[in-house]
């Protein structure tokens, strides 16, 4: 099984690794990540790393990704979102 954690970059929209890895979805959901700065390796500038603009995932034996990621809802608070799917183009649930 593959566990990943990984920032967007909103300016180049470009994922990539997180320096911040939280090992399971549990502690990701818990975990208050406010403050966390991180270079873009796309264009070096430095971004903020919180859950508004990563997510986590998690690939099983039969190749299907499970995302969890935050977004903001029409009030503006932000909630956890999660979906599945086999590769970046086809969605599961």
């Amino acid at each position: 099984m593959k566990v990943t954690c990984e920032v967007r970059c909103n300016k180049h929209i470009g994922w990539f690794n997180s320096p911040i890895f939280f090992g399971t979805q549990q502690l990701f959901e818990m975990v208050v990540t406010q403050g966390n700065r991180v270079e873009c390796p796309f264009g070096g500038e430095m971004i903020n790393c919180d859950k508004s603009n990563m997510r986590f995932r998690i690939w099983d034996k039969n190749g299907e990704i499970q995302e969890f990621y935050y977004e903001r809802d029409d009030d503006g608070k932000i909630i956890l979102k999660t979906r599945r799917y086999r590769d970046e183009d086809e969605t599961l649930e």
